[in-house]
């Protein structure tokens, strides 16, 4: 009987000591969950100011995009612009070389 009771005192002071190691887990199982949480509300900050830039990255491609066109408008209209220049100066040497003409002419009759 001895044995007996020297044993199941053994085995109560195992489940204590089993119990006492079991609770000191759950309460690190409980602050890594709490620190798991604490990470997880940081990476939802940082995802939601990573949205908003890329938001603001494209508007900017959006505005890059729209300069370049009219970038390329300028340029074409500028373009245009000198033609009409060279095309008002040859008009002009011709109307100079027919009011010469002309002169000459009325100057002989």
């Amino acid at each position: 009987v001895l044995d007996l009771q020297t044993e199941l005192r053994q085995r109560n002071e195992e489940l204590e000591h089993r119990g006492g190691l079991l609770h000191q887990r759950d309460h690190e199982l409980l602050e890594v969950t709490n620190q798991l949480a604490e990470v997880q509300s940081l990476f939802d900050e940082v995802n939601g100011q990573l949205e908003t830039e890329c938001g603001r990255i494209e508007n900017l491609q959006e505005t890059v995009g729209t300069c370049a066109r009219q970038s390329q408008e300028l340029e074409q209209l500028t373009g245009m612009l000198e033609e009409s220049h060279r095309v008002l100066a040859q008009v002009r040497t011709a109307l100079e070389e027919e009011r010469a003409a002309r002169l000459k002419t009325g100057g002989l009759l």
